[in-house]
């Protein structure tokens, strides 16, 4: 994971900040609402990433595939959404929930660029066209 930040960094300045901002609040918020079907399956998804990422990167480094490690995003997103508005789970829940969709939807749109970039141009790296980024 570690090696996959440093890595990424070099390419993309402030890839670190973002990644902080969608996947620490993303954490804690899924550890303290564990006991909601939300906050257990954000949890679930978001380590899920944090799991797989790097080893794609480990076999594919820099990859703009990695961005299918998200993929279980776009059937949650909808879910979520839905479940907010079902369901009153207090305040602080609602803003933790409404901050989640709307970083897992910027994290899935950047996503689907990188991937779409991957199949439809030579851009296959973020390090850019034709380099390998290792």
């Amino acid at each position: 994971f570690l090696r996959m930040r440093r890595d990424l960094a070099a390419v993309r300045p402030g890839i670190d900040i973002w990644g902080a901002a969608l996947n620490i609040p993303l954490l804690i918020g899924g550890v303290v609402f564990a006991y909601t079907i939300e906050g257990a399956l954000i949890l679930a998804t978001t380590l899920l990433s944090l799991v797989i990422a790097p080893r794609m990167h480990r076999h594919r480094p820099l990859s703009r595939l990695m961005g299918l490690c998200h993929l279980p995003w776009l059937a949650l997103i909808p879910a979520l959404v839905y479940w907010m508005s079902a369901h009153d789970h207090g305040v602080v829940f609602d803003v933790w929930l409404v901050y989640a969709i709307a970083a897992m939807t910027i994290s899935v749109l950047f996503d689907i660029v990188d991937v779409w970039r991957w199949f439809a141009t030579d851009n296959r790296t973020y390090a850019g066209p034709g380099r390998t980024g290792a």
